[in-house]
Formats: C-alpha cells, sequence, structure tokens
C-alpha cells in the first residue's frame, strides 16, 4: 500500500459513522479469536519450541493488557479492511 493510499484511509478512519464502526466490531472479533496468544508467541520467537517461546507465552498469558490492546489493534484493522474494500469498490466504478 502506497503512503497516498495510506494518508487516505487515515483520514477517511475519523470520518467512520458509528454504523460503520459497529459493523466493522464482527470482523475485527473474528481476527482477534485467530490471533491466539500460542500463535503470537510463535510469531515473535520465530519457534514452536525453546525456552524463548515458553518464557513468551507466560509473558503474554499474564500480561492483561495486552489482550486488550491486541482487541483493539484488531478492531482497528477491520476498519482499515473496510475501508479497503469500500475504495476498491469506489475505483472499479460502473463500467
Amino acid at each position: 500500500m502506497d503512503i497516498q493510499t495510506e494518508n487516505e484511509i487515515l483520514r477517511a478512519m475519523k470520518h467512520l459513522t458509528i454504523e460503520e464502526v459497529e459493523a466493522c466490531i464482527p470482523e475485527g472479533e473474528y481476527l482477534y479469536e485467530r490471533l491466539t496468544n500460542p500463535y503470537i508467541a510463535q510469531l515473535f520467537s520465530g519457534s514452536k519450541s525453546g525456552e524463548k517461546y515458553d518464557a513468551l507465552l507466560l509473558a503474554l498469558e499474564t500480561t492483561d493488557s495486552f489482550n486488550d490492546a491486541l482487541y483493539d489493534v484488531m478492531q482497528t484493522a477491520a476498519q482499515i479492511l473496510y475501508l479497503m474494500r469500500c475504495q476498491d469498490a469506489d475505483n472499479e466504478g460502473p463500467e
């Protein structure tokens, strides 16, 4: 994604209606459910085994605010995906 597109999406996010934000919530929850702590620990550690993975998994499981922040990130991602789909639909236009 180029910087112009990123800026357009970020500007558009500020103008989402309450209804649009609420419509994005189910997709954000779906994304959140897919990013389990073991999956994130695996991404951070680069492997499925070893002390680094175990340490990261334990840290994720015991950091209460991490899950809240992750949920917020996934809700924002859902809004970005929504705006990207809207932008794609606008670019296609009538033929």
